[in-house]
């Protein structure tokens, strides 16, 4: 079976939602996201992936959307952390 994964990655966790293209059980994952956000779309992944006790080969697409640049957008730069 196929399967897609979703990722959105915030200021504090990355979540992952794993769905088998049949539609059946859906899959969630949390993982705190890291200073390198690519680190925590990688981790989320895996995560959904073992939860769900599927073959990773079977992952056809996985869409990514990030929180934290939709924030920084809408609040302002003011509002962004800088790297300490």
């Amino acid at each position: 079976m196929s399967h897609l994964v979703g990722v959105d990655v915030g200021g504090t966790f990355t979540d992952a939602l794993l769905m088998p293209l049949d539609g059946s059980r859906t899959v969630l994952a949390k993982v705190p996201t890291a200073t390198d956000p690519a680190q925590s779309v990688v981790a989320a992944v895996i995560e959904a992936v073992e939860r769900a006790d599927v073959d990773a080969d079977s992952v056809e697409l996985i869409l990514n959307g990030t929180t934290i640049a939709t924030n920084t957008v809408l609040e302002g730069p003011a509002h962004a952390s800088a790297p300490s």
